[in-house]
């Protein structure tokens, strides 16, 4: 059987940074509308340093937000950017250009094909279930602790990861792993000494699987 082909979740299969910049912003201008004394660029660039303090998945952004920026909790504007913020991600939630195609390709040339993801598993696995892409991949390791979770019981030595994300790139490299990095995302403008090899679109992924597969 040929190598197993992991597919990280955000910026892989959809493109998460694009969605997640476009929510917080019609958030927030929800929000301003339903009475947030602030201009629009005071109340994102408080969102932004909330987020970068407190991490991705904390639940209280905006709440953390209010208190930032020195006004009373309100539940009224708590709740406009919250049904904004999840109307824009449902509504502009969508695979990449191309990734259906390469993920069978991949199968019907051998590979055995997973996701993984590091994160809320419910909330992952909500968005692979949008994305319509629940159904087509072998091996499903998602709302992982770490990227070395994977490889317990995943063997490192025939397994190839595909991600956005420069530390999770590091994290299989060091678990003896092969890796394709995808420079698209947040992280795109990062580059990756211990990537194995490093593409800028979709299609790229499978000549690189390919090539790492016979050794080349």
């Amino acid at each position: 059987m040929r190598d197993t082909v992991v597919f990280d979740l955000d910026d892989v299969l959809f493109d998460a940074t694009f969605l997640k910049r476009v929510a917080r912003e019609r958030a927030v201008l929800s929000m301003i509308d339903a009475g947030l004394p602030v201009d629009f660029e005071t109340a994102i660039k408080a969102l932004f340093s909330v987020i970068e303090e407190t991490g991705e998945d904390y639940g209280k952004h905006f709440d953390e937000m209010l208190e930032k920026l020195g006004i009373k909790w309100d539940p009224r504007i708590i709740a406009a950017g919250v049904v904004a913020y999840h109307n824009t991600k449902f509504s502009l939630l969508e695979p990449n250009p191309g990734i259906f195609k390469v993920i069978l390709s991949l199968r019907d040339e051998g590979f055995r094909v997973g996701v993984a993801s590091i994160g809320p598993a419910v909330k992952d696995w909500e968005k692979l279930i949008r994305l319509n892409l629940h159904h087509i991949f072998h091996i499903y390791k998602v709302g992982l602790s770490s990227w070395s979770e994977l490889f317990q019981e995943l063997d490192p030595s025939t397994t190839i990861l595909v991600s956005a994300n420069p530390s999770g790139i590091a994290e299989a490299s060091r678990a003896g792993a092969r890796t394709v990095r995808l420079l698209r995302g947040r992280f795109s403008h990062i580059r990756s000494k211990e990537a194995d090899r490093e593409v800028k679109d979709i299609w790229g992924i499978l000549s690189a699987v390919k090539s790492l597969s016979e050794g080349l």
